[in-house]
C-alpha cells in the first residue's frame, strides 16, 4: 500500500474549495492555471503552512489530523489556504500560518484567530512592520518654534515621549516617508489592530489589545522558528 504523502490533505483540501468555488461551471479554472502560477500558489501556500507548522510543532500530517478533528478550525484553514494564494509578501503569509498554527495549538482560540484573519487580510508587510513599531514606546515629533534669527522664523523638530504616536513619529522611527506611514497607520486602524484618536496637535495612533494579540503570536512563531 502506498503510503500517504504529507501534502495529500493539503491538495485535496484545497481541490474541495476550488469545487465549491467553481460549482455549476463546466471548466474548473484552476486547471487552465499555467505551470508557473500553479507554482507560485504553492509556493504561497508552503510558507503558510510552513508557519503553522512551526508554531503548534507539529507535522503537515499531525496539523492536518488536528483540522479535520476540531470543525471550528476548518474554516480557518479554508482561509489561511485562500488568503494565501492573494499575498506574495513571505511576512504576511507567516502572519496566516502563524495565526493558523495558534489555532491548531489551541483549538478553543479559534473565535480569536477568525477575527485575526479578518484584519490580515487588508495587511501588507509594511502594516506589520509599522505595528511593530508602534508597539514600542510611543513618540510624538512636533516642530517648536523659536525667537526670530535674523528676522526668519526658526523651526526646530523635536521629538520626546508621548501617549501615542503621531504620523511623523512613526516615519521617522521606522524609516518611511510621512505618507507611507500615513498610508500604513490608517490601514492598521481600519483593520483594527491600531486605534486612531484626535488629540490636541494632531491624530495618535496606539496598538489596540486586538494588534496585542497578533504581535504575541507572531513572536512565538518567530521564538519557534529559531
Amino acid at each position: 500500500m502506498k503510503p500517504r504523502q504529507e501534502t495529500d490533505w493539503v491538495d485535496e483540501f484545497v481541490g474541495a474549495l476550488a469545487g465549491m468555488l467553481t460549482a455549476g461551471v463546466a471548466t474548473d479554472p484552476m486547471a487552465r492555471l499555467s505551470a508557473k502560477a500553479r507554482a507560485e500558489l504553492a509556493r504561497t501556500r508552503s510558507i503558510a503552512l510552513r508557519a503553522a507548522e512551526d508554531l503548534a510543532g507539529m507535522t503537515r500530517e499531525d496539523l492536518g489530523e488536528r483540522i479535520a478533528a476540531n470543525p471550528k478550525l476548518v474554516p480557518i484553514a479554508a482561509r489561511v489556504l485562500w488568503q494565501a494564494g492573494m499575498t506574495g509578501q513571505d511576512e504576511v503569509l507567516e502572519a496566516l500560518g502563524a495565526v493558523l498554527g495558534n489555532a491548531a495549538a489551541h483549538p478553543d482560540r479559534a473565535d480569536e484567530a477568525e477575527v485575526l484573519l479578518l484584519g490580515i487580510e487588508a495587511l501588507r508587510r509594511q502594516h506589520i512592520a509599522l505595528l511593530r513599531v508602534m508597539a514600542g514606546p510611543p513618540q510624538w515629533k512636533s516642530n517648536e518654534p523659536e525667537p526670530y534669527q535674523d528676522l526668519q522664523p526658526v523651526q526646530v523638530t523635536a521629538l520626546g515621549e508621548a501617549e501615542r504616536w503621531n504620523v511623523e513619529a512613526l516615519a521617522e522611527a521606522s524609516g518611511m516617508t510621512d505618507d507611507q506611514a500615513a498610508l500604513a497607520a490608517t490601514g492598521l486602524s481600519n483593520a483594527g489592530f491600531a486605534r486612531a484618536l484626535s488629540v490636541l496637535g494632531g491624530t495618535g495612533f496606539q496598538v489596540t489589545e486586538m494588534g496585542q494579540v497578533l504581535l504575541e503570536v507572531l513572536d512565538v512563531y518567530e521564538t519557534r522558528r529559531a
